[in-house]
């Protein structure tokens, strides 16, 4: 998709945006991305965003180092995590890459990986080989209970290649991480660089050090940026104004349609 679709589905895909009473994406990037590949007018498509339940994805110190126990990270080292499949498109290798330059330079640092997927054995064996991360890195494998796995972290990053609206990246802002993620789909839409987290280019691992780095080393402007992040989903992203958008949507469709009058909905 990132090439552009292929002309006879573009072709097909206009046909039916001009059939439909509304089209909508979820990030503004989605929206001038589909737009262009139906030849459409970015106006002719809204931009809903995803939501993400705050209450669920709410800081739990107390849940968040029973976690740690449990996974072997009770060692009072700065815990740096992921959520996400093991594919190559999530670049977990940037983050582990970038692990590794901290504990050279004497960071007392632990990554935490959650997913599941086809690069598990590449990067089990990237830290094997590695004297920096061998016996560092922890993979969580597929987990039911995300919230918990957040709660055990300090720093959340998102080094994909490509995104669309990311909900990992929601689920980590609602739980006051800080959050460092990539410059591509929707990121930029939800973290405000320098305010409610940090953006990198895809694939900068001195940079994304650099970032880790520093924070890492300041747990106040860590705990400042992870309260920032959770106030950013709250105000704008919550599960609640989602709903409210799609109900918006069909409501004022509906009345379109005659299906309801103005005082109904």
């Amino acid at each position: 998709m990132l090439a552009g679709l292929p002309k006879r589905r573009r072709i097909l895909r206009r046909f039916a945006y001009a059939a439909a009473d509304a089209i909508f994406t979820v990030s503004e990037e989605l929206r001038s991305y589909h737009a262009r590949q139906a030849w459409l007018p970015r106006e002719r498509i809204r931009v809903l965003p995803n939501g993400v339940d705050t209450s669920r994805f709410l800081r739990r110190p107390g849940e968040g180092e029973q976690t740690r126990q449990r996974l072997g990270l009770g060692d009072g080292s700065l815990v740096i995590g992921a959520v996400g499949r093991l594919v190559p498109i999530k670049d977990h290798v940037t983050l582990l890459r970038a692990a590794e330059m901290l504990m050279n330079r004497g960071m007392p640092v632990r990554v935490l990986l959650a997913g599941a997927g086809p690069e598990l054995a590449n990067y089990q064996e990237l830290v094997a080989r590695s004297p920096g991360l061998a016996g560092r890195v922890v993979f969580a494998g597929a987990v039911s209970d995300v919230a918990a796995l957040l709660n055990a972290m300090d720093i959340f990053v998102l080094p994909s290649l490509s995104e669309g609206m990311s909900n990992t990246l929601l689920e980590a802002m609602a739980s006051s991480l800080p959050v460092v993620a990539t410059r591509v789909g929707g990121n930029p839409e939800l973290v405000e660089d320098e305010r409610s987290g940090w953006l990198f280019e895809p694939r900068e691992v001195t940079a994304l050090a650099a970032i880790l780095e520093r924070i890492g080393r300041d747990s106040g402007r860590r705990q400042e940026i992870g309260q920032a992040a959770r106030r950013r989903a709250v105000e704008h992203f919550s599960l609640d104004n989602m709903i409210e958008s799609y109900r918006s949507l069909y409501v004022e469709l509906a009345r379109k349609r005659g299906v309801l009058t103005a005082q109904q909905g």
